[in-house]
């Protein structure tokens, strides 16, 4: 046993070495767990907030919907994140922590389904007793318990490759360095009670079996951990007309009752510009407040061009929490010249006018980057965490795949936080006025102008930005506070190194969102004081960040020294 601390990572082999078919195979599963997450998340919202979650035939699917989004977002980010990296590696810990959960959720469903089959039974052998309220089955959580056991107490030896897309028993058993063929047979555990009590008819084949592994089980295991969720919400609501009705009832209430009517209403089109009202009328004050957002704008390319080249030719780019920084420099400059070019550009002309669609690309490409960015501050929080709370664990938690995931989740947060705002918005009836109180086409300002009830949209703005932005930054707090009662410990120099890193990030984080809480925790108005605080996390914030990052940062600035100051810039890594 005491080989068994000689894994402290695995590496899954997925489903094919060719990237071909990798490239293939994740544009194929993004689209699905896209779809998961749209089908079960419509039908969850749907049902919970009709009266047919009253009804037990609807009451078991809305837990089967929501258990299908934890079952699949078990496995499924991971697999597409792997299809897109060299080496797929996953911790020690994280394998267990994934064969536990995707056996948690998978046997919820096996207990929801059991429930939907006696509810139907009731219903249809027994109808009279159908006003008899269902209860729920036991979970079975002393076979959850064997397997996660199991898996912790086994030794593992090289190699630690598991041919599969992520980590299930059957792969473990066979990478385990001691004999395991009686923990697969029928007297040996509970393990081979799955294959007679799974839900999916694939799933049998695989556990029915003893503990052996086969090609195909890799293919089999994606149809019940991602195609199956995929089917589900489809199966539920195409052949069923009271799904279908809360479907339309809700998403056309949420919408506003006159929503289909407002679509094809030919005043929609009346508004083809909007009108941005800026910051102010006075002309002098307009004049000062262009020279003012010129130092800015050409502050924030400087600082934020210095910190990525800096970075980039320097061999800080291979330390996790310099690559954030990079992309943090290059997620500022995108961010602020979706604002700050026009508004500068408006400031210095009589009509300021944006047509329709640039308004919409504007709403969109802001809250992208915003969102990128809110991701990014995220991921630095958590490796500057990871770096004081669990040391020894660095360089595997914070691994440059690690880091290239986390960067891909933060594009893919921004993605569906802006999408999410860009549908509410492009939907919208505008008849007139077509004037925004704001320098920028934001959505607050817009819901303001359309010309229907907006109260409810409102609500799932909140949702979208306001309650994200203040979980996010709860959370924040909570992992700095962690920081500074772990760093209590640390010697007087490393104390001061850490702090002097951490207090540099709280700044930026406290900077960046308290505006952004202000603004968009609240119901749908909008408010004079709205304009000031958001040119500090558009435009304030990204000047700032590369001061805030380089003043007490002795290794940034040696680096900056080093780049700008030593040999020919375009030597580049050459002059390291």
């Amino acid at each position: 046993m005491e080989n068994r601390n000689n894994i402290i990572e695995f590496t899954l082999l997925g489903l094919s070495q060719k990237k071909e078919i990798e490239v293939f195979c994740f544009l194929l599963f993004l689209f699905c767990y896209i779809a998961i997450l749209i089908g079960n998340l419509l039908v969850v919202i749907s049902l919970t907030c009709s009266q047919l979650i009253d009804h037990p035939v609807y009451f078991f699917p809305s837990f089967l919907s929501l258990a299908d989004l934890f079952y699949t977002s078990t496995v499924t980010p991971t697999f597409i994140i792997d299809l897109l990296t060299e080496k797929k590696v996953i911790s020690y810990s994280g394998c267990t922590t994934q064969l536990f959960t995707v056996h948690f959720f998978g046997e919820i469903e096996v207990f929801v389904l059991t429930g939907m089959a006696y509810d139907r039974h009731v219903a249809i052998c027994r109808p009279l007793h159908c006003a008899v309220i269902m209860s729920g089955s036991a979970m079975p959580c002393s076979r959850l318990r064997v397997w996660f056991l199991l898996a912790i107490v086994l030794p593992y030896c090289d190699p630690s490759e598991i041919d599969h897309v992520f980590c299930d028993v059957y792969p473990l058993l066979k990478m385990a360095c001691v004999d395991t063929s009686r923990i697969g047979l029928p007297g040996g555990c509970q393990l081979r009670t799955d294959g007679s009590g799974d839900f999916r008819g694939l799933a049998v084949f695989i556990y029915i079996r003893p503990a052996t592994t086969l090609p195909e089980d890799k293919v089999f295991a994606l149809f019940y951990t991602v195609i199956a969720p995929v089917l589900n919400p489809l199966i539920d609501a195409l052949r069923n007309m009271g799904m279908k009705n809360a479907l339309k009832k809700l998403w056309g209430y949420v919408m506003g009752n006159t929503f289909l009517e407002h679509r094809i209403m030919e005043n929609r089109n009346n508004v083809t510009e909007f009108i941005l009202l800026g910051l102010s009328k006075s002309k002098r004050v307009q004049i000062l407040c262009f020279l003012f957002f010129l130092l800015c704008y050409l502050a924030i390319w400087l600082g934020n061009l210095i910190i990525m080249a800096s970075i980039t030719y320097s061999p800080l780019i291979n330390q996790p929490m310099y690559f954030f920084l990079n992309y943090l420099a290059l997620s500022d400059l995108l961010y602020t010249s979706t604002v700050t070019p026009k508004l500068m550009t408006d400031l210095l002309t009589g009509k300021k006018v944006i047509s329709y669609h640039n308004c919409m690309t504007q709403l969109f490409t802001t809250h992208f980057f915003g969102g990128i960015e809110v991701c990014i501050i995220t991921g630095m929080a958590y490796d500057r965490y990871v770096a004081i709370c669990k040391p020894l664990h660095y360089a595997i938690l914070m691994s440059r795949q690690r880091c290239n995931s986390i960067l891909g989740a933060s594009c893919a947060g921004g993605f569906l936080h802006s999408i999410g705002l860009f549908l509410l918005a492009i939907f919208l009836p505008f008849c007139g006025p077509n004037e925004i109180d704001h320098y920028f086409c934001d959505v607050y300002p817009l819901l303001k102008l359309a010309c229907t009830d907006t109260h409810k949209i409102g609500f799932l703005v909140i949702a979208n930005s306001g309650l994200m932005g203040l979980g996010i930054f709860v959370v924040l707090m909570a992992s700095y506070f962690m920081i500074l009662c772990n760093v209590r410990a640390y010697s007087a120099e490393n104390r001061h190194k850490a702090l002097s890193t951490c207090s540099s990030h709280i700044t930026v984080v406290i900077l960046f969102f308290a505006p952004v809480i202000f603004v968009y925790i609240r119901p749908a108005t909008t408010l004079p004081e709205d304009k000031v605080f958001t040119l500090f996390y558009t435009i304030i914030v990204p000047m700032l960040n590369p001061l805030i990052y380089t003043l007490r940062n002795t290794e940034m600035k040696n680096a900056i020294r080093k780049v700008w100051c030593g040999a020919r810039f375009w030597k580049g890594k050459s002059m390291i």
